[in-house]
């Protein structure tokens, strides 16, 4: 489950809206049934509230190898192009620091098959071959950030 305090609110709202236009897929089926009934400005409101909110500072278990691995591959991939270089969160583009590592993994794994697309429109990233190496580490990496 990602942590969506003090994520943008227009990547907040972005990513509502593909759910409920089943743009995006839940493999848990959550999402797209919450968002259906939304109005615009149901999801504009819930968007700008998150986004007001604190991000929670959680101490994840890393494994501490794995982490100096992501980092690395994370300034080979440029991932603080986007994601800033703490990797914060920068209008349309999501916080990645401090998110659980089942959650990071989960996601990049998506973008590695082609299942989501890595970014949207003019915040589309370019596609990155990953092993499952590289997205433990990256995970990892993204989790022990604050």
């Amino acid at each position: 489950m990602p942590l969506l305090e003090g994520q943008p609110a227009e990547y907040l709202y972005v990513q509502l809206k593909a759910y409920k236009d089943k743009t995006r897929a839940d493999p848990t089926a959550t999402m797209p049934s919450s968002a259906a009934n939304l109005t615009d400005l149901d999801m504009r409101e819930i968007s700008a509230f998150l986004a007001t909110q604190m991000a929670p500072s959680v101490a994840y278990q890393v494994d501490s190898a794995k982490a100096v691995l992501g980092q690395n591959k994370a300034m080979v991939l440029g991932c603080g192009t986007c994601h800033v270089t703490d990797r914060n969160a920068a209008t349309a583009v999501p916080r990645i620091a401090g998110q659980a590592v089942g959650y990071s993994v989960a996601q990049l794994q998506t973008f590695a098959t082609g299942t989501r697309a890595h970014g949207v429109g003019s915040q589309a990233a370019p596609v990155v071959s990953l092993t499952s190496a590289d997205i433990e580490a990256l995970a990892n990496y993204f989790a022990q950030l604050k």
